[in-house]
């Protein structure tokens, strides 16, 4: 049977028509999308034929191409592409490739429907396996083909010339056996699919050993408010502070984490007071004061984290004085922290995320485990521990989970 379309939750996925060249023009010639694809020099002449092609061409066929074209359900605008090709010499092996225009990335869209499509090829086109090759700069592709659950395969090294470079490619992979064998993951994912997106983001996985790769114990829980409606916000919820987790928050920013900017960094968890997971706390307290944050930092920490935070600020007293009154004065908040000492049990709520700690066997001081709950997945963080018969209890459930492994 000819293709038609395919829908999804927010997609629609049709052929090429010609009202989509303005569209498809504006997508392909952003800079910032044609980084690491290989077109060069797009002119609308050229995708005018290309899409007159697509219009015409039939999914499946040896040796070609074809593009799917990707719409909003909503508007019918054109927000990217997604392409097939079936290998010539085996019509049972294929490779993918895919666009989606900058203003559409970073929803899961571009999950939504390439998703949609490999079901498709491997269900109605029969194919065995299909083949990625992605630029390793290119960090959002690897994501979202690791999120669907290909297998790196390999690295070729200064193999391919793109836009006057070599270049280092992944290869990633998926069978139709596997797809299929993801599909309860998938659907799943789907069901979660609600007001919030959550996000983890390892600041840190050092051990206490110096390494100059690895920095000390953070982690970001970063939850995201997609309530149809509202302007996007989003908060990250810091846990522990080791050595360097402002430099790697500020790093996670420039890439595109806004909630881990600066000012925003106004929420930690501390699961226990080992020095690898709190010497970066007085970096966390007040470089980003200096760099705008201009609300109270409020940290949630088992017994004796007020001492500490006491201590800290009367040794830095000096410093915090003359930033105040010094000749380019800093705000009168941003320095302030505000501290909840917690046991096991609910430790915070607010209306993007609820917080549970509990306790974890780790010395002889009390140590703890944290629990994230939004509204589209859990995340849970263990902690320092060692293992015991109940630890697995608070796993229960959760759709990530961080474990130490020290």
């Amino acid at each position: 049977m000819p293709f038609q379309q395919l829908t999804t939750e927010r997609t629609l996925i049709r052929r090429f028509r010609a009202e989509d060249v303005a569209d498809l023009y504006a997508i392909r010639s952003d800079p910032t999308v044609a980084k690491f694809q290989s077109w060069e020099d797009i002119n609308e002449e050229a995708l005018r034929h290309f899409v007159q092609a697509m219009h015409e061409a039939t999914p499946g066929t040896p040796g070609e191409w074809f593009q799917f074209a990707i719409a909003l359900r909503t508007t019918g605008e054109l927000i990217g592409d997604c392409g097939i090709h079936i290998l010539a010499e085996d019509s049972r092996l294929g490779e993918l490739g895919y666009t989606l225009g900058r203003r559409f990335q970073g929803q899961g869209l571009a999950y939504e429907a390439v998703a949609a499509i490999l079901t498709y090829v491997f269900t109605t086109l029969n194919l065995h396996r299909i083949a990625a090759i992605v630029d390793v700069r290119n960090r959002s592709s690897v994501k979202l083909l690791e999120r669907l659950g290909f297998r790196r395969e390999g690295k070729t090294h200064q193999a391919f010339w793109n836009k006057g470079e070599w270049v280092d490619e992944y290869l990633y992979a998926m069978t139709g056996r596997r797809w299929a064998a993801l599909a309860p993951i998938r659907a799943a994912a789907v069901q979660q699919h609600g007001r919030t997106k959550t996000q983890v983001v390892l600041l840190g996985t050092g051990t206490p050993n110096p390494d100059p790769e690895r920095h000390g114990s953070a982690v970001a829980v970063v939850v995201q408010d997609n309530e149809h409606g509202k302007k996007r916000r989003s908060q990250a919820y810091l846990v522990d502070a080791g050595p360097g987790i402002v430099r790697r928050a500020a790093d996670a920013a420039t890439r595109g984490i806004d909630a881990l900017a600066m000012p925003r960094l106004t929420r930690l968890f501390l699961t226990h007071h080992h020095s690898d997971h709190t010497a970066g706390l007085p970096d966390l307290m007040l470089l980003p004061w200096v760099l705008e944050r201009n609300e109270t930092l409020v940290i949630y920490g088992p017994v004796g984290t007020q001492a500490m935070v006491d201590h800290l600020l009367a040794a830095y007293a000096e410093d915090i004085r003359e930033r105040r009154e010094g000749l380019e004065p800093s705000n009168d908040q941003g320095y302030r922290v505000e501290v909840h000492e917690y046991e096991a049990g609910e430790i915070y709520r607010d209306d993007l995320v609820r917080v549970e700690a509990f306790r974890v066997q780790h010395g002889s001081w009390p140590a703890f485990g944290l629990r994230f709950t939004a509204d589209d997945r859990t995340v849970v963080i263990s902690g320092d521990t060692r293992p015991f018969a109940e630890l697995a209890t608070h796993y229960q459930g959760c759709d990530v989970l961080v474990h130490e492994v020290y």
